[in-house]
């Protein structure tokens, strides 16, 4: 579950039963659902971690960030927000990198509620994060492994062949 301070929102996806939003004090839940879009074009809502590479000294998103340019970025400030604008549809891709040995509790409670709410993530591999262990990847000393997050597995795997033309990627 993923609380969001600011509007007091609590975020929970349920394993085989959905991706939820409730407010804090109501018993109401309004079930989530990522948007459909598959294909990365220019009116892709798109969430870029900028501020990773000041904060952990890498460069990824400072050599990343020009392939997007043309795209729309949005610039939340916390992981969290960012997941819960991808299962509300306000977004459509995330991508981040793994934290290392700070072990971002923002994305570990983020990703049920990402798949939950139709969405995938993947690593810049391609290999599927559905069912994995959240501790058992980019948790090492110096890990800070890319992870694509998008709305749907079209997306995500257009995503990854569009950094892998331009040199990223596996």
């Amino acid at each position: 579950a993923n609380l969001e301070p600011s509007t007091k929102r609590i975020f929970l996806g349920e394993k085989d039963k959905g991706a939820f939003v409730f407010s804090l004090g109501e018993e109401e839940r309004n079930a989530l659902r990522c948007s459909r879009v598959s294909e990365l074009g220019e009116d892709t809502k798109i969430s870029l971690d900028i501020a990773a590479d000041a904060a952990f000294g890498i460069d990824y998103f400072k050599r990343i960030a020009p392939l997007f340019s043309r795209f729309n970025i949005g610039q939340e400030n916390a992981s969290s927000v960012r997941y819960n604008n991808l299962v509300l549809g306000d977004s459509n891709l995330v991508i981040e990198t793994t934290r290392g040995k700070k072990r971002n509790l923002e994305i570990m409670a983020s990703l049920p509620v990402t798949i939950e709410g139709g969405g995938v993530v993947v690593t810049e591999d391609g290999t599927d994060l559905r069912g994995k262990r959240v501790l058992s990847y980019g948790h090492g000393d110096r890990e800070h492994l890319p992870i694509i997050s998008a709305c749907t597995e079209s997306l995500a795997l257009n995503t990854l062949k569009y950094l892998n033309k331009n040199g990223f990627g596996a």
